[in-house]
């Protein structure tokens, strides 16, 4: 059965056919009749927001071969696919971007596989060929779900409430409570949680099988809850419920004792000070800072991590921090040659024949080379500036509607992400690693998914596309409802 919907806006009003099935109704916050969210949608919100978290599990603890965040992924996606029926649009151009980056990321792993026939024994091609490709199916999943008669904000909430608790989770590993060392030693199959290295700093990791993943994973979600604080997206209560998530999240991300993702939150924090009514947030969120490095035990581990940090061993350069005089060492004396030697193609993951190389790029873009040479690094590098300047665009559109406030400040966000991300990368391959990457192209889709929603169903000639609101209805698009 459909409906027939008159769509009103500032401008003529538009006649269109909106589907049932998981409740694709569009509708205007200002037109005829108020409609509460499908039951369907709100749990897979809740499916979607569980993604992130879930991306460090250890295959193989639901079904053979497969992450807890990659089946929820392909459920999702099989929801959405048996209630398609043409009733969204399927991608837009930063999707085919992605679709480049991925398709150019499985020939080439197939070329270096054809190339080196040994390295099936060493590293299954199933997972090299999807490694790239898993985040665009993330990405339809989440730009399909945009489309839908929900705001994207309502996922984002339940992603601020499951980063809380893994931040919980991770401050209770750091400071070893009961099992939950072991717990997660089982859940992420890194036995390094149970046995740390005597000569490193013990960082939390939670959920996730590195603190890179926790650390980026939360920094993004204090982004998008510093957000709606900074631009009053929520009423008082709202406020005082996502204000005390995220001084959990913020705990949870100092844990990780890693400077960029902290880095990350605080470009971001003194950001929206700057331009935004929420200035008052600031020095709440920088005395909780200071509190929790300086009145627990997490001081004492900073300390000690700086200390390691700036103690070299006689290797590398003495004024730069000792991760970064480690990388440079590595990248000098292993990758880059076998990278001048496989500039077209690259060399693919490295087997047991490559004994003596340190395991780990440490970079995204060593990583890409790595991986597929050349061609590899240009198609991800077209991936990252058309969704740039595609979010861009959207992040200068002014619009009346709250619903339309909340995807300009998300866009506004991840446009700053990928800025940031642009130069971090170079010391971590955070966009295809767990936790912060699944986050991100989540929201992405999420966002641009919404803006086609309102681009869709629009009159041509009105105000501004985004000056309408839809899909909303009275504190709907909070934070926490």
């Amino acid at each position: 059965m459909h409906k027939q919907l008159i769509l009103r806006s500032s401008g003529p009003r538009l006649s269109t056919t909106a589907g049932s099935g998981l409740g694709i109704q569009p509708r205007v916050a200002n037109g005829l009749q108020k409609q509460s969210i499908p039951f369907s949608l709100r749990v897979l919100a809740v499916l979607l927001a569980l993604i992130p978290p879930t991306s460090g599990t250890l295959r193989g603890l639901l079904l053979p071969g497969l992450k807890v965040s990659e089946v929820i992924i392909v459920l999702v996606a099989a929801i959405l696919l048996l209630n398609w029926g043409g009733k969204w649009k399927v991608a837009d151009g930063v999707g085919l971007a992605l679709l480049f980056f991925a398709f150019t990321s499985v020939v080439l792993t197939l070329v270096n596989y054809i190339d080196r026939p040994g390295l099936t024994n060493d590293a299954p091609i199933a997972m090299e060929l999807a490694s790239i490709p898993q985040f665009f199916l993330l990405y339809l999943v989440a730009f399909a779900f945009g489309q839908q008669n929900i705001s994207p904000l309502i996922v984002l909430k339940w992603n601020l409430i499951f980063a809380a608790a893994v931040s919980i989770i991770a401050l209770a590993q750091l400071f070893d409570v009961g099992s939950v060392r072991a717990v997660l030693a089982t859940l992420t199959g890194n036995q390094e949680i149970l046995n740390p290295l005597a000569w490193k700093t013990y960082r939390a990791s939670g959920t996730f099988v590195s603190w890179h993943a926790l650390g980026m994973y939360l920094a993004v979600t204090l982004a998008f809850s510093i957000v709606a604080l900074f631009k009053g997206f929520l009423n008082r209560s709202e406020r005082n419920k996502t204000l005390a998530l995220s001084i959990i999240v913020l705990c949870g991300l100092l844990s990780a004792l890693t400077a960029t993702p902290i880095l990350l939150a605080g470009v971001l924090l003194v950001f929206y000070s700057l331009r935004s009514k929420g200035i008052l947030y600031t020095p709440a969120f920088i005395l909780i800072s200071l509190a929790v490095v300086l009145a627990t035990p997490l001081g004492s581990l900073f300390s000690e991590r700086l200390d390691a940090q700036f103690s070299h061993s006689g290797e590398g350069i003495d004024w730069l921090p000792q991760t970064i005089s480690y990388r440079l060492m590595v990248w000098r004396n292993d990758y880059l040659p076998i990278i001048e030697e496989n500039l077209l193609s690259g060399y693919g993951p490295l087997g047991s024949s490559d004994s003596g190389i340190f395991r780990y790029t440490e970079s995204m873009y060593i990583t890409l080379l790595m991986a597929g040479g050349v061609p590899l690094l240009l198609a991800y590098c077209c991936f990252t500036l058309v969704a740039f300047f595609k979010l861009r665009s959207i992040s200068k559109i002014e619009g009346e509607s709250r619903e339309a406030s909340s995807i300009r400040e998300i866009s506004r966000v991840l446009v700053l992400v990928i800025l940031f991300l642009a130069g971090a990368q170079f010391l971590h391959p955070y966009l295809i690693d767990a936790g912060g990457s699944q986050l991100i192209y989540l929201a992405l889709g999420l966002t641009l998914g919404a803006w086609h929603r309102q681009h869709r169903y629009v009159t041509p000639g009105t105000k501004s596309p985004s000056s309408v609101a839809i899909g909303r209805r009275d504190g709907e698009d909070n934070l926490l409802v």
